[in-house]
């Protein structure tokens, strides 16, 4: 969970190494998606990001992480006034996957800290 996504605004907040290293760290634990929301609307999309682009893709997009951009819960209308809330649910239901066989034992990612869990 992070607050931008990776949207052509939120992708000036990180720089493209940043970003690379975030998703090459991300794709070696299997995550399931990234839950992001700085633009206040829905958006369910996939990402690749490689050393020089970062790519939006379909949702389920082969060899993609999925992100899930949350819509803020407490929106205006133009004129200010209260609008409708939006919200997401999640659901996360199957196998768990397994850690990669050797994992660093932590490893510094775009200003987060990523270490194996302890179950």
């Amino acid at each position: 969970m992070q607050h931008y996504c990776f949207d052509g605004y939120s992708n000036d907040w990180y720089s493209q190494k940043q970003r690379f290293e975030l998703f090459t760290t991300l794709k070696a634990y299997n995550v399931a998606g990234i839950l992001c929301g700085h633009t206040h609307s829905a958006a369910i999309y996939s990402v690749i990001i490689d050393a020089q682009n970062t790519t939006m893709h379909p949702f389920g997009f082969p060899g993609a992480i999925d992100v899930y951009n949350i819509p803020s819960t407490q929106k205006e209308d133009a004129d200010g006034f209260p609008a409708p809330s939006q919200f997401m649910v999640f659901e996360i239901a199957g196998r768990a996957h397994p850690w990669p066989s050797a994992p660093p034992s932590a490893s510094r990612t775009a200003g987060v800290t990523c270490a194996r869990a302890r179950t």
